[in-house]
C-alpha cells in the first residue's frame, strides 16, 4: 500500500520506494531501530516513532507493521520473538509497576489492602469462604469457570436435573431417529461399540443447566421438543450452548470439517 503526500502542491503523487528508503534513513533508519531495540521498546513503539515523526507521509501512512517486520529481519531480529527478548519484558514490567503504583500506591496489587478486602468479601459473598482455592469443593470451582451451578442452588438444581432425567427417559421412546445428527447431519449409529465420532447420543436443544437457569420445569425440559438425536462427540462439544449459540460459533463447519479429514484418513 502506498501514501500521499501531504503537501498540496504533491497532492495525488505517490512516494516511490526509493522516497520511502530516504525518508526511513533520514529518521534514523536501521541505527535507530536498534538503539530502541535496546532500549526495550516494541514493534508498535517503533513504528508510532516513525510516523509521528514522518516530515512527508501523511497519516494514512506506508510505515506499516510489515515494513520493520523486514527491517527488523534484515537485522537478524526475529520480529515474532521480539516481546520476549529481556529489555522488551524489563520494559513492560516497569510499565506495570508504574501504572500500579500511580493507581494503588503499590508496584503490586496483590500489596493493596483495598484490593486485599473486595477481593476478600467478593469471595465470601460467592462461596461463604474468603479464598475458593483453598477448599476442595470443585463444584464451585467449576461454577466460576461457568461450566456448573452456584453452590448456593446446587440442591435444587440436583432435584431438578434428576427430574428432568425421569422425564427424559419417558419420552425417550418418542424422540425422532432418522440415522442422522440433528446438528451436523453427519450419519449416526445406535451402536455401544462405535467411536463417538458416529455413536448416537440424546441431547437436550436447551440444556438443563440453561433450563433451569431459565425457570423452565423438568417436564418442559423433558419434553420431545426439547429432545433430539446427535453425535455423541458433538454433544460433548456442544455443552451448554443453545442452536443460535452454535450456528453464531461456527461449531457445525469446524466440525464437519475434522469429521471429513478424518473419515479420509479411516478410507485411505
Amino acid at each position: 500500500m502506498r501514501a500521499r503526500f501531504i503537501n498540496e502542491d504533491n497532492k495525488g503523487i505517490y512516494p516511490t520506494s526509493a522516497e520511502i528508503e530516504k525518508i526511513f534513513n533520514q529518521l534514523g533508519g536501521l541505527d535507530k531501530i536498534q538503539s530502541m531495540v535496546k532500549n526495550g521498546d516494541s514493534i508498535s513503539d517503533i513504528i508510532e516513532y516513525y510516523n509521528k515523526n514522518n516530515p512527508i507521509i501523511s497519516k494514512r501512512n506506508y510505515f506499516g507493521r510489515y515494513y520493520f517486520y523486514e527491517k527488523l529481519k534484515e537485522m537478524g531480529i526475529n520480529p515474532h520473538t521480539l516481546s520476549k527478548q529481556p529489555a522488551q519484558i524489563k520494559k513492560r514490567q516497569d510499565k506495570i509497576r508504574s501504572t500500579t503504583l500511580k493507581n494503588y500506591g503499590v508496584d503490586n496489587i496483590g500489596k493493596s489492602t483495598e484490593h486485599k478486602e473486595k477481593m476478600s468479601k467478593l469471595n465470601k459473598d460467592q462461596a461463604k469462604y474468603a479464598n475458593p482455592f483453598s477448599s476442595l469443593d470443585f463444584k464451585y470451582l467449576e461454577y466460576i469457570k461457568g461450566k456448573r451451578i452456584h453452590p448456593d442452588d446446587l440442591s435444587d438444581f440436583i432435584e431438578f436435573r434428576q427430574k428432568t432425567l425421569e422425564e427424559t427417559n419417558k419420552n425417550k421412546k418418542d424422540v425422532l431417529f432418522n440415522g442422522k445428527c440433528y446438528y451436523t447431519e453427519i450419519p449416526i449409529y445406535k451402536d455401544n461399540n462405535i467411536n463417538n465420532w458416529d455413536k448416537a447420543s440424546l441431547d437436550h436443544k436447551i440444556s438443563i443447566l440453561k433450563a433451569f437457569d431459565q425457570g423452565m420445569t423438568p417436564e418442559e425440559t423433558g419434553a420431545v421438543d426439547n429432545l433430539c438425536w446427535c453425535s455423541k462427540y458433538f454433544n460433548s462439544i456442544k455443552k451448554e450452548y443453545t442452536e443460535k449459540e452454535i450456528e453464531y460459533l461456527g461449531f457445525v463447519t469446524k466440525f464437519k470439517r475434522i469429521y471429513n479429514e478424518i473419515n479420509k484418513e479411516r478410507n485411505s
